[in-house]
């Protein structure tokens, strides 16, 4: 009895953490900001040269990020998977990068269903 009723309520937080998502755009804001608090900053660490030419293959995904952002105002997971699907580059720090962002953004997704799950666990 006691194990159906945690595999009903891990069901209940599972359909809440993903449908959880932030309640407007400036939310998406912060928490891109806070990622990119976590992971630093791409195109700082070469030569003159390699940071130009890594700035000139960060802008375009950049954009692309703001595209998705804006195209999925208030959902992160839709932005995450747009992200994933449309944001790509040929230099391999850049999309290293940006697979670090995603990496964190997604995360954060993670985050809630894993409190959501360890605070219903604690209930029982």
């Amino acid at each position: 009895m006691r194990l159906s009723v945690f595999v009903l309520l891990a069901l209940v937080a599972i359909a809440t953490a993903e449908t959880k998502e932030p309640a407007n755009g400036t939310d998406i804001d912060a928490l891109i900001e806070s990622c990119y608090g976590q992971i630093g900053y791409a195109c700082k660490n070469g030569t003159k040269e390699e940071n130009k030419a890594c700035k000139e293959s960060y802008d375009p995904i950049q954009e692309c990020v703001f595209k998705c952002k804006k195209e999925n105002e208030g959902k992160l997971q839709n932005m995450l998977e747009c992200y994933q699907s449309d944001c790509q580059s040929e230099n391999t720090d850049v999309q290293s990068y940006f697979g670090k962002l995603y990496t964190c953004l997604n995360g954060i997704s993670i985050l809630a269903f894993t409190v959501a799950a360890s605070a219903l666990a604690l209930l029982l």
